[in-house]
Order: C-alpha cells, then sequence, then structure tokens
C-alpha cells in the first residue's frame, strides 16, 4: 500500500469513527444503558413488591389461622346436639350442673323454646328455683361464665315467706346449629 493510500485510509477512518461514533455508537451504547437501568428499577420494584407480598402472605396467614382457632372455640362452646330434643337434653343438663355446683335448687324445668334461623337455632330454657339471694348470685354468675355460650334473659324472684328464700324462675338461652331437614330444605324460601 502506497503512501497515499494510507493516507486516505486513516482520513476515511478518521471521517468513519467521527460520524460513527457520535451518531451511531454513542447513542446505541446510551439507549442500552438507558434499557439497563430501567431493567434495574422494575427489577427493584418486583423485588420490592414480592417482599411487601411475603410479609403480607405471613400476616394474612396469621389471621386465618387465627380465625380458624376463634371459629372452632366458637363451635365448641355452641350447644351440642343433631335435633331439637337433643340440643335441649344438652342445655337443661347444663343448667342442671351449674344449679348443682352452686347449690341452687331446682324445682322444675320449662319446656325449652326455639326459635331458629337456617341452621342456628336459639333455645331458651326456664329453671324454677328456691335459692337465697347469693346462691341465685353465684347460678347467674356460673351460667354466664359457663363453657357453653349461654345468657341469662329473664329472673323473677320473689321472697318466700317464712323461710327468707328466694323463688322465681331464671330463663337462660344457647345457641345451636342444627342442619336443616329435607323438609325445611325444600320450604325454605330460595
Amino acid at each position: 500500500m502506497t503512501r497515499q493510500e494510507k493516507r486516505l485510509l486513516t482520513f476515511f477512518l478518521v471521517m468513519l469513527l467521527g460520524y460513527a461514533v457520535p451518531f451511531e455508537i454513542a447513542p446505541r451504547l446510551y439507549a442500552m444503558y438507558q434499557a439497563r437501568q430501567v431493567r434495574m428499577e422494575s427489577l427493584q420494584t418486583e423485588i420490592d413488591r414480592y417482599q411487601r407480598l411475603d410479609v403480607g402472605t405471613q400476616y394474612w396467614q396469621e389471621q386465618h389461622v387465627k380465625a380458624i382457632q376463634e371459629r372452632d372455640k366458637f363451635n365448641a362452646a355452641l350447644l351440642q346436639g343433631n335435633n331439637r330434643e337433643l340440643v335441649a337434653a344438652r342445655m337443661q343438663g347444663v343448667l342442671r350442673e351449674i344449679a348443682q355446683r352452686t347449690s341452687l335448687t331446682v324445682r322444675a324445668l320449662d319446656l325449652p323454646e326455639f326459635s331458629r334461623t337456617g341452621e342456628w337455632v336459639l333455645v331458651t330454657q326456664g329453671v324454677q328455683f328456691e335459692a337465697d339471694s347469693q346462691t341465685l348470685f353465684n347460678f347467674i354468675q356460673a351460667i354466664e361464665t359457663a363453657h357453653e355460650y349461654l345468657a341469662v334473659v329473664f329472673v323473677d324472684a320473689r321472697v318466700g315467706r317464712g323461710n327468707n328464700l328466694l323463688t322465681g324462675t331464671v330463663k337462660a338461652t344457647g345457641f345451636s346449629r342444627i342442619p336443616l331437614t329435607e323438609a325445611e330444605q325444600a320450604a325454605a324460601p330460595k
């Protein structure tokens, strides 16, 4: 190659690089750098989001476990039984046990009253009693703190003649879930 050809080739390379670097290579490198930055920011955003989701997932799993425990505790405190008679017998048994524990004299148990909404059954049981005021108070407190969810809804007490004992009626309410029978399901509005 001659000297003049070398000079022309050098001049051509200088012009090529003078044009290619600022107008072709540099913009492409800058675009690649910008795309890389955008990808890195996007990945960092995704990482942050997944970390927040992980923390949220743990929180909601804990809440789910708590809800299941509360549901199980609530279901355990319902009056057990698959029909009204069993639920009534359970209610009467619980009230008799509480009366015996608190030394309340049970004169009679009224017939239980039922109210139903779907599977939920409200049972109200009357207890005719004879006791002194402290025993009655202990009985009412024991009903309120029983393992089963019970509530005193009515108290009628009178002082007896000659013996200073109270006589009257205490009504307690409890809840149960009794599955609907086929006839009840067919009659239920849809």
